[in-house]
């Protein structure tokens, strides 16, 4: 893969040009990772990544949505 010297990294979001082709790699190489966010336009690859204020946030939105169901009486069923 040719090395791409133009980026630009802010806050979990990386923005580099490049090719169709790159970005179909490097969606194939991130296909186990999670969370992780592709988007290509215009020459422009976009890699989005979940940091620790999303995670957190994350959790505490379960939390109390958790809380509110077990007050309310309902219970999860598996």
């Amino acid at each position: 893969m040719t090395q791409v010297l133009d980026r630009e990294i802010l806050d979990g979001r990386v923005v580099l040009n490049g090719t169709w082709e790159q970005f179909k790699l490097i969606q194939k190489v991130s296909e186990d990772s999670p969370g992780i966010k592709l988007s290509f336009f215009a020459g422009a690859i976009e890699i989005l990544m979940p940091g620790f204020q999303h995670e957190n946030f994350s959790e505490i939105i379960g939390y109390l949505v958790t809380t509110f169901l077990l007050v309310q009486g309902i219970v999860k069923l598996r």
